[in-house]
């Protein structure tokens, strides 16, 4: 089982969510950490451009849906956001 309990998530990150997305650093804490039903596993298109990445689907406490795709640490429970964004 894929434990999130911490999301690093960089200054270039939250400005291209806000930026490119209109997602909130709070909302992907939410959806992806937060939500007990979100729905994980491990990505398998583009692999060979971004290399081992976990996709993860959630629900911010507002209801938006949000798709995002984290990196392992050395830590199993910390991983590090590399996107995310709202299914249209």
């Amino acid at each position: 089982m894929i434990q999130i309990e911490e999301l690093l998530i960089s200054t270039r990150v939250i400005d291209k969510l806000w930026g490119k997305h209109r997602v909130l650093s709070s909302e992907c804490v939410q959806a992806f950490a937060d939500d007990p039903d979100r729905v994980a596993g491990w990505a398998t298109e583009k692999t060979g451009k971004y290399g081992k990445r976990l996709k993860v689907i959630g629900e911010t406490w507002s209801g938006r849906e949000l798709t995002g795709f984290l990196y392992p640490t050395d830590d199993p429970t910390v991983w590090r956001l590399s996107t995310a964004f709202e299914e249209e």
